[in-house]
């Protein structure tokens, strides 16, 4: 068998060469991975959850007892405990303040997942600007009921296509978003045994509606949570430095009252006894005349007689 060359003006098709690169495909998300997704947007509220609470806390931080006189009496180990207490509040933020680049990366990573969870495509989109809508599409409504209902091997409705339908018609008039919806139907494939009643997946909807009003994380501003937290933290500490220079001299004036009592009673202990019963009973004596007391020692008769 003879070969024969293509003629000039042939018109059988030409092999064409592939590039050399082909183009990426486009990544697809595993089942696990929104799993993922929720546990970083729940770990992202408790962070920022935790930042409110640090400012809180530092915001709490008073020293009433700086601006006292010098004669009000001051429970020394009380303020003293006060004070460790506004320190830990202090270190505490810190700590917030130091964990702050790993929330703006999972932030990153959110809103990255957000926008595949939710994206345009899965919804049904009407109105321009202001006035535009979105509502998910009955579509991927009734492609996750299927999938809901296909899950439950004792699934028997006496009407399966009614059943389903009217499923369907419910889902889609509560108006859930794609994440909702995805989180609902999880649950409910997590949670139950047996096949589940209309009642039950509106409920579970409800549920993660008002857990997604917590999850929801685009407001989130990591570089104005740290300015904020630095700017609470540097409050507490121009409030903690002057109680403790405060409680220092407290403290030493404290000492010093107690090493002056100590020296009078040493004094007083090398006065004689006679000396020291004397001087008592007249100390007695005075208090008893300053409180118009009767004066020990001094009996007053009747009639004014001595």
């Amino acid at each position: 068998m003879t070969k024969t060359a293509l003629l000039k003006n042939s018109t059988a098709m030409e092999v064409v060469k592939s590039a050399e690169t082909l183009p990426a495909p486009k990544a697809k998300r595993e089942y696990a991975d929104f799993d993922a997704f929720v546990e970083n947007a729940d770990k992202l509220t408790a962070f920022f959850n935790r930042v409110s609470e640090d400012e809180d806390h530092l915001g709490e931080i008073e020293f009433e007892w700086v601006e006292w006189h010098e004669g009000r009496s001051l429970d020394l180990k009380s303020a003293k405990a006060q004070i460790e207490r506004a320190k830990t509040k202090v270190q505490f933020a810190r700590y917030t303040l130091r964990d702050m680049p790993f929330a703006r990366k999972r932030l990153a990573e959110y809103k990255r997942d957000e926008r595949w969870y939710n994206r345009d495509e899965l919804y049904e989109i009407t109105g321009k600007g202001k006035r535009k809508k979105w509502k998910l599409s009955r579509r991927v409504v009734s492609e996750q009921i299927a999938l809901l209902l296909g899950s439950f091997q004792n699934a028997r409705p006496g009407t399966p296509k009614v059943f389903g339908r009217m499923l369907t018609e419910e889902v889609y008039a509560a108006r859930p978003s794609a994440i909702v919806l995805e989180s609902a139907c999880r649950h409910v494939r997590r949670m139950q045994d047996f096949s589940p009643s209309i009642a039950e997946v509106l409920k579970a909807i409800k549920n993660e509606s008002s857990a997604w009003c917590d999850r929801w994380c685009d407001e989130y501003n990591p570089d104005k949570s740290r300015q904020d937290l630095e700017k609470a933290i540097a409050e507490a500490e121009a409030k903690i430095a002057p109680a403790e220079a405060k409680l220092a001299e407290r403290e030493a004036k404290a000492r010093a009252d107690e090493e002056r009592r100590r020296l009078y009673r040493e004094a007083y202990e090398c006065i004689p006894v006679d000396e020291q019963r004397a001087y008592e009973r007249e100390t007695r004596a005075y208090h008893a005349g300053l409180a118009g007391e009767q004066i020990p020692g001094l009996e007053l008769k009747a009639n004014g007689s001595g």
